[in-house]
């Protein structure tokens, strides 16, 4: 599957702001994004099949008609606003955490969503701190109500829940390495040395920082040691693999008590499944 944005366009068609979400029997659904600043428009054929979308922007009392794109069902499809940084487009409604790779983009973003009552999606949408990187944006992994996750096309990544809360993936367009927890996301692009790391930090009571260290390494990697910094406690490391077999992900915490700097980890050692014992920094 495709990433499936057909025939985008701009016309300078201005039409009264309107309620927001709205649905009639047709299935034409409308819903806004940032404070109601955009909105996006939906008309779902009857078989569930692709749907027409129209983008606006919100005029005071009028909406300004800005771009349209055809879509298929289960991707995630974004098209960029010219010249706002604002990114918008539909997500399927099934979409449950998401989150957006823009590895060139260095200003920050946030994101927005909508319901689209009545039909197979939901209005996603991205706004850019620096309005020229909006073109930076490469893809979205998204994950669903049944933690499976997937690309923007729709494409399954690889997946392992590593515990009761947090799913590590490797896939994506550029073959990113990223986790979904309950409350947070990250992704990062996958190295060329034999072990990719990452993290989470989250405070806890009593002002204790606590760091979530991933790495994902060769398949069948074992004994995996993690050196840390400014920790004063570190749990075990708990080993996982990627179905494939496509790797061994290892995690573990360390928290630092009374706040202060946070804990990191700054070398990790491990044996491959030929014996041989390796060493690499963490930067």
């Amino acid at each position: 599957m495709t990433f499936a944005v057909v025939g985008p366009g701009v016309r300078d068609e201005t039409l009264p702001a309107g309620p927001s979400p709205t649905a009639s029997a047709s299935k034409q659904v409308s819903a806004t994004v940032f404070d109601g600043a955009y909105a996006v428009e939906v008309t779902q054929s009857a078989d569930a099949g692709p749907a027409d979308v129209a983008f606006y922007r919100i005029d005071g009392s009028a909406r300004v008609r800005v771009g349209e794109a055809r879509v298929q069902p289960n991707v995630v499809a974004l098209q960029a606003i010219p010249g706002t940084g604002v990114l918008l487009g539909t997500a399927p409604d099934t979409l449950s955490k998401s989150i957006v790779h823009a590895p060139e983009s260095t200003s920050g973003m946030e994101t927005d969503t909508a319901v689209l009552p009545g039909t197979d999606y939901e209005v996603l949408a991205v706004r850019f701190e620096d309005p020229t990187e909006a073109s930076t944006y490469v893809d979205t992994l998204w994950m669903d109500g049944e933690g499976v996750v997937r690309d923007a096309a729709g494409v399954t990544a690889n997946s392992v829940r590593i515990d009761d809360q947090d799913t590590f993936f490797l896939g994506g367009r550029s073959q990113v390495v990223g986790v979904f927890t309950p409350d947070n996301a990250v992704l990062q692009q996958r190295g060329t040395d034999a072990a990719t790391t990452l993290g989470i930090g989250k405070s806890m009571p009593q002002g204790s920082n606590s760091w979530r260290s991933y790495t994902l390494l060769t398949e069948g990697a074992r004994d995996v040691k993690l050196t840390w910094q400014n920790a004063d406690y570190q749990s075990d490391v708990v080993l996982k693999n990627l179905p494939g077999p496509l790797g061994t992900v290892a995690m573990a915490d360390g928290v630092s008590e009374g706040g202060g700097d946070w804990p990191t980890v700054t070398q990790l050692s491990w044996t491959d499944p030929d014996g041989t014992r390796h060493t690499q920094p963490v930067n």
